[in-house]
């Protein structure tokens, strides 16, 4: 494997890495924001 391709790979790899990272952010904050609107709607019920 020449220098460039284990480049490119490095790469691909930081980006799926990265990825992983947003997706596991986006998925906390959409679980703590569906949380917080359920508990708004059960205190406008009251």
């Amino acid at each position: 494997m020449d220098h460039r391709t284990h480049m490119f790979l490095k790469g691909v790899h930081m980006c799926s890495n990265e990825f992983d990272e947003k997706a596991h952010l986006a998925h906390m904050f959409l679980e703590g924001y569906s949380f917080l609107l359920t508990n708004l709607m059960k205190s406008e019920a009251y």
